[in-house]
């Protein structure tokens, strides 16, 4: 039947998947405005309470859906600050200072 999908079904169960991996790519593709310390701190939150057990099955799916999408943040931050420091670095190179004499 058209429109229909059962409940329990591969479909359905396809269809949620990728709705949830689109909001994880979605919130990962976001600009990143938070400090990384803060999104270290909030991730930290996130695994203690997956490790805790305390949470029900859809919980700990949206718990981890948040842990994933700060860890992508997290390294979109180090990334941006490598390439600062690679930018910043590129016109001091020199050579290796030498302690031997000639």
């Amino acid at each position: 039947m058209a429109g229909q999908v059962a409940v329990g079904g591969r479909d359905w169960k396809r269809s949620t998947l990728d709705a949830r991996r689109t909001r994880v790519a979605d919130a990962a593709a976001q600009p990143v405005s938070e400090k990384y310390e803060d999104i270290v701190a909030r991730l930290a939150r996130v695994v203690e309470r997956l490790e805790g057990g305390g949470l029900s099955l859809e919980e700990s799916i949206a718990a981890f859906e948040e842990g994933i999408g700060l860890a992508r943040a997290g390294a979109t931050k180090l990334e941006e600050a490598e390439r600062k420091v690679e930018v910043l670095l590129e016109g001091d190179r020199t050579a290796p200072f030498s302690t031997q004499e000639k």
